[in-house]
């Protein structure tokens, strides 16, 4: 909180801004205002009452910390006593609050009111003493009754306190106030006690008292100054001018009234913490006690026993006075506590009374000559050393110390100078040793060697560092027993601690030289004597070093073993864990790997080892661990070092599931296969978190073991077992998995774990054994029931620390592109997505629909280094590649063409054969083929670059373009279904993208009639309200071929009036009156936001919405942006049934969602999918893939140079680009007939959507398709049927599931399907190579597929299935059918007739000539199933010669018809005429219907021994007599609403047409002879038969007058009842 903040506090709670008013910002800072205010609070109700004298105390625990609180008188040395305690004690203060207050309390200290002392600045306890503070309390001009001044303390500490050392904390700040209390309110008698009794030595001045050692026989320089009075009284004085802080004073005499000489206190003598003491204690004196007690010494200065409870805890200083009679003989003594303060120390030592003349008599005594280099030397090492010394020790104990280090003389060596205490308390040592050697593990070890050598109780130590090359350290060893003065060898001990503190470098180099003897010794010792820094000297020993250093060397140049590790025991709670690194690694990097490990970390020491040979390999962690319950760490090490590792080389992710290694005993390899099916599971969306999932497997670890030993068993390709034991012991383990499955209680767990055992069963294939960076899973998603929909038949995992990614296949030739994700957590969901458009654009290749997708996770800031971005993306891909080729067979070709599949190395397979597997580019990848087929040629894969399709050696589709032409040709065909020619006639357009991409780049230069009023990209938005086509065309083509160009390239000088260019950044962007017409804004809308823009351009009222970018941009009114997945333009995304373009080119993937497109088509704008409309790249890769197989076996077989093989592949190029666009074309063709043709009805999609969901995978949900009751109140409510969007997928699932139909069949072995090869490939290499087609590995695939498109693009999308429905045969069949009907009746040249008809087209004529053409090959198609040859397989070489003579006949079709005939088909010439269609078209046309009766002639001539060109002539004359084209009129105005109605619609139909041929064939029996071969002799040949047979006859002519004026039914159609009867009469007649 900062000073304002406080400011918040006014009125009654002023006293809570006073009371932190002069607290360091730094302590208020880490609390709220609220804490605060709660902190005060606190404290003002303990001060609500106390009584006078009595301090208040209480020890508040909150959750985390423990609070004291304190009201007191104020007073001196409060805060420093109590924090003194606290750290020395109590762990330590976290923060402090001291105000003190100026409060008024009633008689029974009752709290009446606080204020604060009115200083600005800090006042310390007991400031109050010596400041002028204000009027203490005043009310209405009169003083109250009991001011006063208090501190109030409140230090919070920096751990929380039990409830027992909260206790006692308490009693120790109360029993420190006591103390306080009795000093402060002594302080001044205590002085002027020190002082009376410097005064009461007056009478032994001028006597010199002392003996033995301190008397002036012993030494003539000079007697012990302690010994004389008058130094005695100075010291004195001086002690009592502010040098002492005098906390206890007491007499105490010499009384032998018991018989034995003690020392009793003088009553009521003490003063100070004295008084609470007084006359407790007798202190009996004998032996040595009694000696001392009785040397006349008149001063002495030593320390107390115990330690002080004022300003710090030091042992107490002990000043003793003795007490002389007169005859100077001691009778007493006096006893002064206390500590020196700082103004005492900081007096020079040959200032300070005492010390000054010890060292006077120490000067004289070593004899230096007075300002001479070594007296100045002298005096320096007095004024460094320990104060307390010069007062304790004896001269003649300080002349034999500073002789000792005179003669140091700045040596390197340790030397030790003892003195016992006078009392045989303590010990005090003074060690001086090179500065450069000191550390605290050398001190530690000279304080190990004092206590080997004393048996002590404590021992405390000063450190002093100068400019001296010599450190010195000061320890007082507080004895045990203080009556026993060790006997200490001196000599010896110093030894001792010169050996402890010896140098490191000397000491490691000995020991290494010791352990390597020779030139490996000492190329060690050289390298690593001074590698070890000062921390690590400081707590370790050199033998520690040496073990250390083996470690490190081990670490040396092994790559792969970048750490290690040493477990040590430490005490009872924690495992010493010393981790030694080749490289450096933060503890930000370690600590997260060791608790994942389930390690608590509960100390840590970093070390950095520095070796003089330059390498880089010594660094060390010591930690303090716990390990888990029951974990013994010595038997874990092994598996701990190995996942350490691992880790550090980056072969793992480390996470919570990393507990199983030490808790379960798992490798980290083995914690991998669960860390990746986890990452998987999330994929799959089941929902749980990591945490969730790894707490699972660490509460069920039998579970988790056996789930690794049926990995092991399933795949382990060395554990020796076969097929059938491996089959064997998967089934044990699982009844063992089953079994402890059913023991878990929760159901979370339970779905958890259950969903797990469902992967690793429908695994079929893996590379966890071939030592990969990356594990790659081959999986069977049809056997995970929880998978989202549609379910691949197979799918690869790969997972890695460095990538992820799935690749999903649909079937076993499969292919599709292979995407750079950026969503790490779904990109399964995008990938499945994508999957979806891929199978539909599949439909129209070879390869079923697959698609993969990676996530590199280790990724660089493309902003900070976009080079390294892309490299790292590109590396991940690599790993991606491998992986899939891992888990995948080859196929080794040998010259003759012979196959052998080749299984991976290492990996079990649980599938069959598979070696297909082609990859594409995608988004991010497409500069990545050459890289892909690198890994190829590595493996040795059978594609070579046929593996990734469009590298070096292949097809560039931006450079051909070949994506956006084909979406082009969509665009074209909407445009002309509307009556325009866009390549002729300008036409408005806004776009998704901009000119450097390739599918908007190469659609906006399609045409030169394009108006592009508005475009953005991800950076930009363009804006041309009113553009001139030729110009902007050419400024387009321009932006494309500048390289990495974007809209803000574009001229604007050549932008119209009112437009621009603008960044996407912008805040908002002004709209000008142009661009507010073009997009058909309000008036009143003068600026956008970018986004709105965005969203206005997308809605704009123009003719062409095309899609040439990445994102999804348009959803169904029904859907959340949440739905579709794409967060980046959530906030530009509009609606389908806002959209006002009339058309839509989808250039670009998932531009729509499904939903969106369907709601966009109901709301009447023109569109396919993405999946139609850029199917042209899939097509060009496929065929660039097929051609290269074919081509590498040329190769293989000496048919075409290596050399040739790039050259001649691409010039191929542009009739495979022609090839594949004549599939656009005929694709879009598809679907506009198929719109617009509605005379089927909807029961029939209702069928066949129920029929492919039966049969061909199809999931309505999945592929937004309506249930039959939501087509039904469609078609009810609007009268809408299927959208073209709808039909574009239901078209593809009929394509694909025709095409694996017929796979499963015989019929690609007809060798008369080897025509559609020689179609598939460029005429060139069929040319060259067509003897080799039937070689292609492809071949029956190939001809599956491009039939199966072609009776879906011919016949319509329901065609096929209607026929099997109706005839009841098999897929092969209706396709035999099919080919017999295209050749026979032209029907493939009719269709491309068709596709080639221009733009202004009338639309009737377009759909007339189309669904004509359908009828007919209708109606073909059946004739030749019910004529059973293609149904029993009869190869189609035969049947098409059986009935070839068809082909004759139709030629010659004019010179049979009847003048009624050749009036009906002079009335469809006329129409043909005038729609302006090519001549050719309208004779097939015409020939379609006539000619399909000539089937019914032929058969019934070759059935009869008639001649079909005699027999033809009179059918048409029969047929126009009998009026059969009325009646067929009528069968096709009979309603098909359901299956029943079709097939007796075409019962009625097929039953005319043999009724018609039966009476031609009697009537030509009985004209036997005169075989008319015209249309007259035709004609007199009826008349004969009529002639013959007037009743039946008139039968005729008389029900067919009947059926003309028949009542149709309610619906307006005619009865079938009448129908049939006319059938039936005309029937009898033949």
């Amino acid at each position: 909180m900062n000073d304002n903040a406080m400011k918040r506090w006014s009125g009654d709670d002023a006293w809570i801004e006073q009371y932190y008013q002069n607290s360091p910002v730094e302590d208020r800072e880490v609390f709220s205002t609220e804490e605060l205010e709660e902190l005060a609070r606190a404290h003002r109700a303990l001060a609500e009452t106390r009584e006078p004298n009595t301090p208040a105390v209480t020890v508040h625990n909150d959750e985390y910390s423990t609070t004291l609180l304190v009201v007191t008188d104020d007073m001196g040395y409060l805060v420093s006593s109590l924090t003194a305690e606290i750290a020395s004690d109590f762990g330590g203060v976290y923060s402090l609050f001291h105000p003190i207050f100026i409060v008024d309390r009633d008689p029974n200290g009752k709290l009446l009111s606080a204020r604060g002392a009115g200083r600005a600045s800090n006042l310390a306890s007991g400031d109050t003493a010596t400041y002028g503070l204000p009027v203490l309390s005043a009310k209405d001009g009169k003083l109250t009754a009991h001011p006063m001044i208090e501190s109030w303390i409140a230090i919070r500490l920096t751990r929380k306190l039990n409830d027992e050392d909260s206790d006692r904390l308490r009693a120790t700040a109360l029993k420190i106030l006591d103390d306080i209390k009795a000093c402060e309110t002594d302080a001044e008698a205590m002085a002027e006690r020190v002082n009376t009794i410097a005064e009461s030595l007056d009478a032994l001045r001028g006597i010199t008292l002392g003996e033995g050692e301190e008397s002036f026989t012993a030494h003539p320089g000079g007697n012990e100054p302690s010994s004389r009075i008058e130094i005695a009284q100075d010291f004195l004085r001086w002690l009592a001018r502010g040098n002492f802080l005098f906390m206890g004073i007491k007499e105490r005499l010499l009384d032998g009234s018991s018989g034995v000489l003690e020392l009793a206190d003088r009553p009521h003598s003490a003063l100070g913490i004295l008084r609470s003491t007084e006359g407790q204690h007798r202190i009996r004196l004998e032996n040595d006690t009694l000696a001392r007690a009785l040397r006349p010494r008149p001063l002495y200065i030593t320390k107390a026993n115990t330690r002080s409870t004022i300003q710090s805890t030091d042992y107490l200083d002990y000043i003793g006075v003795r007490r002389f009679n007169a005859s100077g003989r001691v009778v007493g003594e006096y006893v002064i506590l206390g500590l020196f303060t700082r103004q005492a120390y900081s007096l020079p030592a040959i200032e300070t009374p005492l010390i000054r003349e010890r060292i006077a008599m120490v000067r004289r005594r070593l004899g230096f000559h007075p300002g001479s280099y070594s007296d100045k030397m002298l005096i320096g090492f007095i004024e460094d050393y320990p104060r307390l010394e010069l007062m304790h020790a004896t001269v003649n104990t300080l002349t034999e110390t500073f002789r000792g280090i005179m003669g140091l003389e700045e040596r390197r060596k340790t030397r030790l100078f003892l003195r016992p205490d006078q009392f045989a308390r303590f010990i005090s040592a003074v060690v001086y040793l090179p500065r450069d050697r000191y550390n605290t593990s050398v001190r530690t070890r000279i304080q190990q060697v004092f206590r080997e050598e004393f048996d002590l109780t404590a021992i405390d130590y000063q450190i002093y560092l100068s400019a001296s090359s010599l450190a010195r350290v000061f320890f007082r060893i507080r004895l045990a027993d203080p009556n026993v003065v060790p006997d200490v060898d001196v000599s010896a001990l110093e030894k001792r601690l010169q050996a402890a503190t010896r140098s490191w470098g000397e000491a490691t180099a000995a020991a290494l030289e010791g352990w390597k003897p020779g030139a490996e010794g000492r190329r060690l010792a050289s390298a690593w004597a001074e590698a070890a820094p000062a921390t690590y000297r400081a707590d370790y020993e050199v033998e520690n070093a040496i073990e250390d250093i083996v470690i490190f060397e081990s670490l040396s140049g092994d790559t792969q073993r970048p750490a290690a590790i040493k477990v040590e025991t430490g005490d009872l709670a924690t495992t010493r864990l010393k981790t030694y690194l080749s490289a450096p690694h933060t503890l930000t990097e370690l600590l997260p790997v060791m608790q994942n490990m389930g390690l608590v970390v509960v100390d840590q020491r970093p070390y950095e080892f520095a070796p003089e040979d330059g390498q880089d390999y010594g660094y060390l962690y010591d930690f303090g661990v716990q390990f888990p319950e029951g974990v013994d760490p010595h038997a874990v090490a092994t598996l701990y070092e190995d996942a350490l590792n691992a880790y550090l080389l980056g072969e793992r992710d480390s996470d919570t599931l990393d507990r199983l290694i030490l808790a379960d005993g798992l490798t980290w390899k083995e914690v991998r296969l669960f860390r990746a099916f986890n990452h998987y599971l999330i994929q799959l969306g089941l929902g749980y978190t990591p945490s969730f999932m790894s707490n699972t497997l660490m509460a069920y670890p039998q579970i988790a073991k056996l789930y690794v030993q049926f990995f092991h068993t399933s795949f382990d390709p060395n554990n020796g077992l076969t097929d059938e034991q491996r089959e064997a012991q998967r089934e044990e383990i699982l009844e063992q998995i089953r079994e402890e499955l059913n023991k878990i209680p929760t159901l979370d767990a339970d779905r958890y774990l259950r969903s797990l055992l469902k992967i690793l069963k429908a695994i079929l294939r893996t590379n966890a054994y071939l030592g990969r960076e990356a594990l790659a899973f081959k999986i069977a998603p049809e056997q995970i029931d929880f998978a989202p929909l549609p379910h691949p038949k197979f799918e690869i995992f790969v997972y890695s620390p460095r990538v992820e990614g799935v690749h999903l296949r649909f079937g076993n030739v499969a292919r599709g592109g292979l995407r750079w994700s950026d969503r790490r957590d779904d990109f399964r969901t995008e990938v499945l997505g994508l999957v979806k458009a891929q199978m539909v654009k599949n439909a129209v290749i070879i390869p079923t629909g697959a698609k993969g997708g990676f996530y590199p996770k280790q990724l660089p800031d493309p902003a900070v280094d976009r080079d390294a971005w892309i490299t790292e993306g590109r590396e991940s891909y690599k790993v991606f590649i491998r992986s899939l080729l891992d888990v995948t067979d080859n196929l080794s070709v040998a010259t003759d063409g012979t196959e052998t599949v080749v299984r991976p190395e290492g990996v079990i397979a649980r599938d069959g054969d598979d070696y297909y597997l082609v990859v594409a580019a995608d988004k991010g990848t497409a500069a990545f083929s050459d890289t892909a087929n690198a890994i190829s040629a590595e493996y040795g894969f059978w594609l070579g670059d046929a593996f990734a399709s469009g590298g070096s050696v292949g097809y560039d589709h931006k450079a051909m373009g070949i994506t956006a032409r084909g979406a082009w040709e969509s665009v074209k065909r909407h445009f002309a279904e509307l009556g325009h020619d866009c390549q002729s006639e300008e036409f408005t357009a806004v776009g998704i993208g901009d000119m450097s991409g390739d599918v908007f780049g190469n659609g906006l230069m399609r045409s030169e009639k394009t108006r592009l009023v508005a475009a953005f990209d991800h950076r930009d938005i363009f804006l041309d309200p009113n553009p001139d086509p030729a110009v902007s065309f050419e400024e387009r083509v321009r932006l494309y071929k500048l390289p990495r160009s974007s809209w803000q390239d574009y001229n604007r000088e050549l932008i119209s009036e009112g437009g621009g260019v603008y960044s996407r950044g912008l805040k908002s962007i002004e709209i000008t009156p142009q661009v507010r017409e073009v997009l058909g804004l309000e008036d009143d809308v003068t600026e956008l936001a970018p986004s709105e823009l965005l969203s206005a351009i997308l809605r704009a009222p123009v003719d062409l919405l095309y899609n040439g970018g990445i994102g999804t941009y348009v959803k169904a009114s029904t859907e959340t942006n949440a739905q579709v997945g794409d967060k980046a333009n959530d906030a530009l995304r509009v609606n389908g049934n806002e959209l006002r373009a009339k058309i839509v080119g989808e250039g670009g993937n998932l531009g729509f969602t499904q939903l969106g497109r369907v709601e966009a088509a109901r709301n009447g704008v023109i569109i396919n999918t993405d999946a139609i409309d850029n199917s042209a790249g899939v097509e060009t890769s496929d065929r660039e893939v097929n051609i290269k197989i074919l081509v590498d076996r040329l190769v293989a077989r000496g048919e075409l140079a290596p050399d040739e093989r790039a050259s001649f592949i691409e010039s191929l190029r542009d009739e495979v680009g022609a090839k594949v666009l004549e599939t656009n074309v005929e694709q879009n063709v598809l679907l506009q007939g198929e719109f617009n043709y509605g005379t089927l009805g909807i029961d029939v999609y209702k069928r066949l959507m129920r029929d492919l969901e039966k049969h061909a995978g199809l999931n309505r949900t999945v592929e937004f398709l309506p249930t039959d009751k939501e087509l039904q109140a469609r078609f009810d409510t609007t009268g809408e049927m299927l959208t073209r969007p709808e039909l574009s997928v239901l078209a593809a699932y009929v394509k694909i599931y025709l095409t694996h139909a017929l796979e499963e069949t015989d019929f690609a072995d007809d060798p008369y399907l080897e025509g559609l090869l020689r179609e598939y490939f460029p005429a060139p290499l069929v040319e060259r190579f067509g003897e080799y087609l039937n070689s292609h590995p492809l071949r029956k695939e190939i001809i599956c597929t491009r039939v199966a498109n072609e009776m879906v693009n011919l016949g319509g999308i329901t065609f096929a299935y209607r026929a099997v429905e109706e005839t009841s045969v098999g897929v092969d069949a209706v396709a035999r059918a099919f080919i017999i009907a295209r050749e026979l009746f032209e029907l493939g040249k009719a269709a491309k007739l068709h596709r080639e008809l221009p733009a202004h087209t009338a639309l009737d004529a377009w759909n007339t000539v189309l669904h004509d053409d359908q009828r007919v090959l209708d109606r073909v198609v059946r004739w030749f199933i019910a004529e059973r040859g293609v149904v029993a397989g009869n190869p189609l070489s035969s049947l098409l010669e059986r009935f070839g003579d068809v082909v004759e006949l139709r030629k010659n079709l004019p010179a049979y018809l009847s003048d009624v005939s050749r009036a009906r088909v002079r009335s469809k010439r006329d129409a043909g005429e005038a729609w302006g269609l090519p001549e050719e078209l309208i004779v097939i046309w015409i020939r379609g219907f006539e000619g399909y009766a000539l089937l019914d002639v032929i058969r019934s001539a070759r059935d009869n021994d008639f001649k079909a060109v005699e027999l033809a002539p009179i059918y048409f004359a029969t047929y126009d007599r009998f009026k059969v084209d009325e009646l067929l009129g009528l069968i096709s105005e009979l309603p098909r609403n359901d299956r029943w109605e079709t097939l007796s619609r075409q019962a009625l139909r097929g039953s005319l047409y043999e009724t018609a041929a039966e009476l031609a064939t009697s009537v030509a029996e009985e004209d036997a002879g005169h075989a008319p071969s015209n249309p007259e002799g035709a004609l007199q040949a009826l008349d004969s038969w009529i002639k013959n047979h007037p009743t039946r006859v008139g039968n005729i002519d008389r029900i067919f007058e009947e059926v003309r004026n028949a009542e149709p039914d309610s619906a307006s159609h005619p009865r079938l009842a009448v129908i049939s009867v006319a059938l039936r009469t005309l029937s009898s007649a033949s």
